[in-house]
């Protein structure tokens, strides 16, 4: 393993023991993991306290700064990162008991709840550390469940020492637009520092419920975890010596593909809603991959990286071959443009919205690989008939 490589798997092993902060890491669902070459840096450019950052191209992790406001896993498009303090789940109940009869659900950052905290109570407000823990497939979760308005209630931002969360708040209030507007459903989602006001004769209900729902449970983790100071506990050495292992190739010749939880969620919630009224769809969320036949030559790099699967290898009974693109597996995390040799694939936002709600593949033939000669390509061609499994280089 090279020197970029295994600090980067040491750096994931690192945000491992940020689980006593709120926090999952799955390492081998992380695209600098999988390869040097990507360029993905979601979670250090919005981590809001400075806990994850990079320093010469490495990824750095700063235990003791992380405060557990789960923005990482919000913006990290393959999940290798997981809020788990409460999850998704859990949040997703809270919520949902939380709805009002005009069926608004209310959160508030816990900068909101400052010297609030009676008002956000009998507005029935759900506490969070940030507004940047919540992703689009939650909201869109409890638009499904009846939700018609969501209310994310902020306080001084500019005063914060999570400020930097308020991008990865406004990026996912603009994508759940976008998506509401794309399937014609009315979903607002309402970016206020206004407290709504309690309804009539349900304010000393929901206080009670403040109790039971709302509040995060400090009693089901550490107490310093909830309050994300102090030390996280050690991990063993057994988790330790599993979270460094590198991730093997399965019998395709790909990595182990994982499509994101939160995905999967969305595109179910969308399911319900029906075919999308618009033709096009730009978000965050997925991706549409283009190559460019003409400077590809068939590696099939893009197939063995992809982290969800979106691009496979495909053959034809007559003998064609090329990429299959899943859209609505595709993330949109740029592993198959950084790895592609001949610079041959564009990844874009810009997707076909019948494609992602019928599941529906396109596919790229791609002409047989360029026989380059080369004492390395003459060696790959020579081991099957060799029947070793080792290739060794002349240089």
């Amino acid at each position: 393993m090279m020197a970029a490589e295994a600090t980067v798997v040491d750096a994931m092993a690192d945000l491992g023991r940020l689980t006593g902060y709120g926090l999952d890491a799955h390492p081998e669902r992380c695209v600098r993991v999988r390869n040097r070459h990507a360029s993905c840096a979601r979670c250090a450019e919005a981590c809001t306290s400075g806990a994850i950052s990079f320093c010469d191209g490495s990824l750095v992790v700063a235990q003791d700064r992380c405060v557990g406001c789960g923005t990482c896993a919000t913006v990290c498009p393959t999940c290798a990162l997981e809020t788990c303090h409460p999850n998704d789940a859990d949040l997703l109940a809270r919520a949902s008991d939380a709805r009002g009869a005009d069926g608004a659900v209310t959160f508030a950052c816990h900068e909101a709840w400052q010297g609030r905290a009676d008002a956000c109570a009998a507005a029935g407000a759900v506490e969070l550390a940030c507004l940047s823990r919540l992703d689009e497939s939650l909201l869109m979760e409890l638009r499904v469940r009846g939700a018609r308005t969501i209310v994310l209630v902020h306080g001084a931002c500019e005063n914060c020492p999570r400020a930097a969360g308020w991008r990865s708040v406004e990026l996912v209030a603009r994508t759940m637009e976008t998506i509401a507007d794309a399937w014609g459903v009315d979903c607002a989602v309402v970016l206020t520092d206004e407290l709504p006001a309690a309804e009539d004769g349900v304010s000393r209900e929901r206080d009670v419920l403040r109790e039971r729902f709302l509040r995060l449970p400090e009693r089901d983790v550490p107490p310093d975890a909830a309050r994300g100071v102090g030390e996280p506990p050690a991990p063993s050495a057994d988790v330790v010596e599993a979270t460094r292992k590198p991730v093997h190739v399965m019998v395709d010749g790909t990595l182990p593909h994982f499509v994101p939880l939160r995905r999967h969620r969305l595109l179910d919630a969308l399911a319900t809603l029906g075919d999308p009224v618009a033709e096009r769809l730009d978000t965050r969320l997925w991706g549409h991959i283009r190559i460019d036949a003409s400077r590809c030559r068939s590696c099939m790099m893009c197939t063995v990286f992809c982290p969800t699967g979106a691009l496979a290898r495909y053959a034809t009974d007559a003998g064609e071959t090329g990429v299959e693109h899943y859209v609505a597996e595709c993330v949109h995390c740029g592993l198959c443009q950084d790895v592609c040799p001949e610079h041959a694939i564009v990844s874009s936002t810009n997707v076909s919205a019948l494609q992602l709600a019928r599941g529906e593949t396109e596919r790229c033939p791609l002409p047989d690989p360029v026989w380059r000669p080369g004492p390395d390509q003459i060696l790959r061609r020579m081991q099957p008939q060799i029947g070793g499994n080792e290739v060794r280089h002349s240089y």
